[in-house]
C-alpha cells in the first residue's frame, strides 16, 4: 500500500517544478589606480558606446543607473529562473534588466567601480492538456558576469586595476 501512495506523490511533485536560479558568483567590484574623474568618464563612455539608455547620472553620489531595457532570456548575458513541465522547458518571453553602477573615490589616485544588475522575465508553460492547464510564471534573472567583465575590461584597458575581493 505504501508503494502505491508514493508513485502519485512523485508524479505530482515532478509535474510542475519551478527551478530557482541562484545568482552565479561573479566579480561585481574592482578597484582601479585612476582618479575618480577618469574612471567616471570610462563608465559613461562604456554605456554610451553600446547605446544603453541611462536614466540617472549623479556624479556627486557616483551613481549611474540605466533605464529598463529589453533582454533576450536566451542570451549569454543572463541566467533566469527556469520552469519545467513534464520534462519540457517552458518558453520564456523577453524580459527586462537594468544596471546600477557606483563609482567611488577612494583617494586621489584610486577609485572603486561596482556594477549591480537586476532582471525579470515571464515564462509561459503550455501545460499538459487535459490534466495540467497552461500557466505563466514570473522569473528573476541574474547576470552571468559577462556584462560586468566587459565594463571592467574596458576600464582596465585605460588604467591599471586591482580586483577587489
Amino acid at each position: 500500500m505504501k508503494f502505491i501512495l508514493v508513485i502519485p506523490l512523485l508524479f505530482l511533485t515532478s509535474c510542475a517544478s519551478l527551478k530557482k536560479a541562484a545568482p552565479p558568483p561573479i566579480e561585481k567590484k574592482i578597484t582601479v589606480q585612476a582618479p575618480f574623474d577618469k574612471a567616471w568618464a570610462g563608465v559613461i563612455k562604456f554605456f554610451s558606446e553600446r547605446g544603453i539608455p541611462v536614466k540617472t547620472i549623479e556624479k556627486e553620489s557616483g551613481l549611474i543607473a540605466t533605464e529598463n531595457m529589453t533582454i533576450n532570456t536566451d542570451s549569454d548575458l543572463f541566467v533566469c529562473d527556469g520552469f519545467g513541465m513534464n520534462g519540457k522547458s517552458a518558453r520564456s518571453f523577453p524580459g527586462t534588466a537594468n544596471f546600477n553602477v557606483f563609482v567611488t573615490k577612494i583617494d586621489e589616485k584610486t577609485t572603486s567601480i561596482q556594477m549591480n544588475t537586476f532582471g525579470r522575465a515571464v515564462a509561459y508553460d503550455p501545460g499538459a492538456p487535459p490534466y495540467v492547464p497552461p500557466s505563466t510564471h514570473d522569473l528573476t534573472c541574474y547576470t552571468n558576469g559577462k556584462m560586468e567583465q566587459n565594463l571592467f575590461n574596458e576600464i582596465n584597458a585605460r588604467t591599471p586595476a586591482q580586483a577587489s575581493k
